[in-house]
């Protein structure tokens, strides 16, 4: 069996570039996993500030946005992909306020209070932030997986099973393939990878599992999650994948199964047998960085791209129980056909059907004598 496995974030800009299989990192709006942060903007008597300007940067891409404080001070700055932000605001009359080191989680939704103090323009004052960003606008609970943990945790390649990290979550059962979400039913939690569903509609478990080195993070809402998220029974599942920076960063990486490298099973030895081969190979590499093409375009602080590549070839045997008719069975004889339950298994003559007198719309056929069928049929 062989399998490929694709991964492109965004829209590519030009032939050009998607001919050189580089896909560029544009912000979409409205989406689960996107970050927001949120305050008030006051001054040291406690006052309202108004009109102040607020900008958030990435430190990482050095993209951003920018907004004001209303009436009452308050400012609201959302659709901010996870990652560590700087704050600037600053207003005539007041020295500027820096905050650095503002980390960012998937989905998260920061509140960040800012005082300015009287002075001017050329005064600032620099805080880092170091203090866990409270979510005072959300009462949703849940749990954020970081890059670090899917990277370096044992996962089996499947970024999503770390989900029972998180407080409330447990294994599948036997009745399903999908975790068991604050004692929902397996199976019933939604999955979205950048805003996108990945659940089958038909079997409701994961459609779509990302390589491990395009997933960033995810979150797992537990509990009490907003409006905005829907079709669940369980828990939301909402992943951010990995986006192009400043910096050209990259990996090539590959992973094998192989019975060379494996003991036989102590059931084997006894009955004389070998180890079943295996044999699995699961390989890729991932990219990102600026996007740039030499004397036409160079996006740095703009345009970003990411692509992952991942094959996976599986060329294991698939051991199956399964049954095969008898001699008798072959030649038409179900006499001694039974269920599990020892019940005779009826076999019906077709060319008897008929409608059925006492219950109209239905149809009956008689059992062919002796449960045996003809061999003139």
């Amino acid at each position: 069996m062989f399998c490929h496995s694709f991964h492109w974030r965004g829209i590519c800009a030009s032939l050009a570039i998607a001919a050189l299989g580089l896909c560029f990192s544009i912000p979409a709006a409205a989406q689960s996993e996107q970050a927001t942060i949120t305050g008030t903007v006051l001054d040291n008597s406690g006052a309202a500030v108004p009109k102040a300007t607020v900008t958030v940067t990435n430190v990482e891409t050095q993209t951003g946005s920018s907004t004001e404080s209303t009436g009452d001070g308050s400012y609201r700055l959302p659709f901010l992909p996870p990652g560590t932000y700087a704050l600037r605001v600053e207003k005539t009359g007041f020295g500027v306020e820096k905050i650095t080191g503002v980390d960012l989680k998937v989905g998260q939704t920061a509140t960040i209070p800012i005082v300015l103090k009287p002075g001017t323009i050329s005064e600032s004052v620099t805080v880092t932030s170091a203090a866990v960003l409270l979510e005072q606008q959300s009462s949703s609970l849940g749990n954020v997986v970081s890059r670090q943990q899917i990277i370096e945790l044992p996962t089996g390649r499947n970024a999503f099973s770390l989900v029972t990290l998180a407080p409330g979550v447990l294994p599948s059962g036997n009745a399903g393939t999908g975790p068991i979400v604050s004692g929902g039913r397996s199976n019933t939690s939604a999955v979205l990878f950048d805003g996108q569903e990945s659940r089958n509609t038909t079997t409701n478990d994961i459609s779509y599992g990302p390589p491990l080195e395009s997933v960033g993070e995810f979150r797992i809402i537990t509990n009490n999650y907003s409006a905005e998220y829907g079709r669940s029974g369980g828990g939301i599942l909402t992943a951010a994948g990995v986006t192009g920076t400043n910096q050209l960063h990259g990996s090539v990486y590959a992973f094998l199964k192989n019975d060379k490298l494996n003991a036989n099973s102590w059931t084997n030895n006894r009955n004389g047998l070998k180890i079943n081969p295996v044999r699995h190979n699961e390989y890729g590499f991932a990219v990102g960085g600026p996007a740039v093409l030499p004397h036409l375009y160079d996006g740095r602080n703009k345009t970003f791209f990411f692509f992952n590549w991942e094959q996976i070839k599986d060329r294991s045997p698939d051991n199956l129980l399964t049954t095969v008719p008898t001699a008798a069975q072959r030649a038409g004889d179900f006499s001694q056909t039974f269920t599990t339950a020892g019940q005779l298994i009826k076999i019906y003559d077709p060319q008897t059907t008929r409608p059925d007198p006492n219950s109209p719309g239905n149809y009956i056929r008689d059992q062919f004598l002796g449960n045996i069928i003809p061999r003139a049929l």
